[in-house]
Formats: C-alpha cells, sequence, structure tokens
C-alpha cells in the first residue's frame, strides 16, 4: 500500500506561523510560487538582521553553506527555525 502524502501545506510542514519574521535566501525561481500565500502578520526581511523566526537558506555547494551556516545560526531567535535546501 503506497504512503498517502500530507494534506499540510508547505507553509505548515516548514512551521511558518502568524506574526513569524523571515527571509528566504537564494530561493529557486518559483518558490514564492511554491510556498503560497503567508500567514497573517508574516514580514519578509530583506537582510539578515536579528532576531528571525524563520531562515530558508538554498544553495548548491558545501563550501557555501560552511562559510554562511554560523551566520545563519546567529540571526535566528532563540526558537527559529533554519531550513537548509
Amino acid at each position: 500500500m503506497a504512503a498517502s502524502y500530507s494534506k499540510k501545506s508547505l507553509i505548515e510542514k516548514l512551521g511558518i506561523r502568524d506574526g513569524f519574521r523571515i527571509i528566504i535566501l537564494n530561493p529557486p525561481e518559483d518558490y514564492t510560487d511554491t510556498l503560497g500565500k503567508l500567514p497573517k502578520g508574516v514580514s519578509v526581511a530583506k537582510t539578515l538582521k536579528v532576531p528571525l523566526d524563520f531562515i530558508h537558506f538554498f544553495t548548491k555547494k558545501r563550501e557555501e553553506l560552511g562559510s554562511k551556516f554560523p551566520i545563519l545560526k546567529q540571526e535566528l531567535s532563540q526558537n527559529g527555525v533554519l531550513w537548509v535546501s
């Protein structure tokens, strides 16, 4: 029997909630369409400024992840979420 996909939206799966301050770095072209409508009160930062509740960082290079990870971690709020794709 094949497993069924979750009925949760991508926003829910990523853990983005009302009032979050988020940033998305290096997203693919269609990411905002894929992500869908953000919850109420979510603000999208244009630069890394503390504290951020959610960071989604896209990279294809291990070296870039290695150099950016400490910076990204530092910019998160105490209970912030960091996704790397």
